[in-house]
Formats: structure tokens, C-alpha cells, sequence
């Protein structure tokens, strides 16, 4: 939930900072940031690597399960909240 939303904001300032890209006005870092926690809804890759690295029908499986579903929630939930009241501008 940390990585992604830092890695897309690093990433774009990157790309602008040596000049091979060009953010349009209207995109904020507000609204890059709510897109970012949104990337971090993670249920495919990290089930996959999951089940590749843990057991089957082991608890430790399914407890990794779990806080994938309940991690991505969070990241949902604060991207929702953050694009939908944080990001707009205050006129």
C-alpha cells in the first residue's frame, strides 16, 4: 500500500524531472496519489505468488489470503476517500 503509491508519484516526477514526459495541468499530485493507493488493490499477483511460495491448505496461506482481501480493501477504501474529497481543489 506504500510501494506503489510512492512508485507512481517518484515515477511521474522522474519522467518530468528529465524532460521525457509532461504531466497534464489538471492532473494534481493529489489525484496521483489516489490513483497510486488504487494500485495498490493487489488481488491477482499477490494470490498468485501466495500460493507459489506457501503450502497448500496451510494456515499460512490462508492468513496471507486474507490480509491480501483485507489490504487491498484499505487501499480501496483510502483511494476512494482520497480522489473523491481530497484531491479536487478548493476554489
Amino acid at each position: 500500500m506504500i510501494g506503489k503509491p510512492v512508485g507512481i508519484l517518484v515515477g511521474v516526477w522522474l519522467g518530468e524531472a528529465l524532460g521525457i514526459a509532461k504531466r497534464p495541468a489538471e492532473l494534481t499530485h493529489r489525484k496521483l496519489l489516489g490513483v497510486g493507493l488504487l494500485a495498490g488493490i493487489c488481488f491477482t499477483m499477490s494470490t498468485f505468488i501466495a500460493h507459489l511460495a506457501l503450502q497448500p491448505q496451510s494456515t499460512t496461506l490462508e492468513s496471507a489470503k486474507l490480509a491480501i482481501v483485507v489490504s487491498s480493501a484499505i487501499a480501496a477504501v483510502i483511494g476512494f476517500v482520497v480522489l473523491r474529497f481530497w484531491s479536487h481543489e478548493k476554489h
